[in-house]
């Protein structure tokens, strides 16, 4: 014989699968953001050792933020180089955002070269005289903006504790290729874009953010010290 169910036992188990939907949804989306971490890790980790190759190749230099318009109009700006030794634009995405939160590094322009429109990462590139505001004294710089000012490797004193790429803020809505402040690191404002004097480093990582590093290592960071910033400590 089938049993009935009282209304009381209905909504006894309906309860209690509420209850047990609530602890166990948590944890996958926990699990799940997780997992995306780990994946822009590998994206950082992946650039660079390009990056390394790069130096490898020019004596040491570091690859520029921007490369200028070339005469074969296939290279602008350091995600462009990505493509231009035929890697994945896949690793220049973070998997934490959503296809219309990627910003676009350089301009889809023909007349230029430049070749990809989305990208989750930034560049370091802050110039000497850029700490305005700042509670800081500092008086050194990020890596180079483009080769007509390079950074050597060897020139750089502690590369292991100098920011070379971070995670951006989402919904970046203007065309940039380096962070060029101080107040658009994790030490600016979070505003809503379009982005003026404010940061772009995102925290889209369980309120944290992922970086590498000049020596190729790759860390989830909550909160910077400026002195990570600076190639000349």
């Amino acid at each position: 014989m089938n049993k009935q169910f009282t209304l009381i036992e209905l909504m006894t188990s309906i309860t209690i699968i509420s209850i047990i939907s609530s602890l166990i949804m948590p944890s996958f989306s926990r699990t799940r953001q997780q997992a995306y971490m780990t994946s822009c890790k590998n994206n950082l980790k992946n650039i660079a050792l390009i990056n390394s190759i790069y130096t490898d190749d020019h004596k040491g230099l570091v690859i520029p933020a921007d490369f200028g318009n070339t005469n074969e109009g296939e290279l602008h700006h350091w995600a462009n180089y990505i493509g231009f030794i035929n890697i994945s634009e896949n690793i220049l995405k973070c998997p934490s955002l959503d296809e219309d939160e990627h910003f676009d590094p350089a301009g889809h322009d023909p007349t230029t070269g430049n070749i990809y429109t989305q990208a989750s990462y930034i560049m370091n590139i802050i110039p000497s005289n850029a700490w305005n505001g700042s509670p800081f004294e500092i008086s050194g710089m990020g890596w180079a903006y483009d080769p007509e000012t390079p950074i050597n490797i060897n020139d750089v004193s502690k590369p292991f504790n100098t920011l070379y790429m971070t995670d951006v803020l989402a919904d970046l809505s203007n065309s940039h290729i380096g962070i060029n402040s101080f107040s658009k690191t994790d030490w600016g404002e979070l505003l809503t874009p379009p982005l003026g004097n404010v940061r772009r480093v995102g925290i889209h990582h369980l309120g944290n953010f992922n970086a590498s590093f000049g020596d190729g290592s790759v860390h989830r960071i909550k909160q910077t010290h400026p002195d990570q910033w600076n190639t000349q400590q």
